[in-house]
């Protein structure tokens, strides 16, 4: 489970990531701040009780969290070979970098296109959901700054 309270006026995130895969706070150089674990997974363990963090997020900098059906997704086992995964033929980190100069919704729209042909085909073995956002300082054209 990842739960975050977005700050925009101090352009930061305070989080709990309790055992999620790792988020991350990706920047157009590539430099990224992976939102690591803040304690167990949710339910393991009878009354734990969990850290937070906050992360800044920089200008022109995306979050991206994600389920594990995408780098999970796989073409299913065959006699002669083990499950494929997505994961394994490319990073969604670096489809994210790869795709970074489009438009938020057509990211996310091409990842999961993506995901498909690499399924060839065949249905997702689990969900998929990805989250972005990107900080963008910029007025609106015709607004005021």
């Amino acid at each position: 489970m990842f739960i975050g309270i977005l700050d925009p006026a101090e352009h930061t995130l305070t989080y709990v990531n309790a055992g999620h895969e790792a988020p991350v706070i990706m920047q157009a150089g590539g430099e990224q701040v992976h939102l690591e674990s803040t304690g167990p997974p949710v339910g393991l363990l009878p009354g734990m009780t969990f850290a937070s963090a906050t992360v800044e997020i920089p200008p022109d900098a995306m979050f991206a969290a994600w389920s594990d059906g995408i780098p999970e997704a796989h073409v299913p086992h065959t006699d002669e070979t083990d499950p494929v995964f997505f994961g394994e033929k490319q990073s969604l980190e670096s489809l994210l970098q790869e795709l970074w100069d489009q438009p938020v919704a057509e990211i996310t729209s091409e990842v999961f296109a993506r995901v498909d042909t690499f399924l060839e085909g065949g249905s997702a073995p689990d969900d998929r959901t990805l989250l972005l956002l990107r900080r963008n300082d910029k007025a609106p054209a015709g607004g005021a700054s």
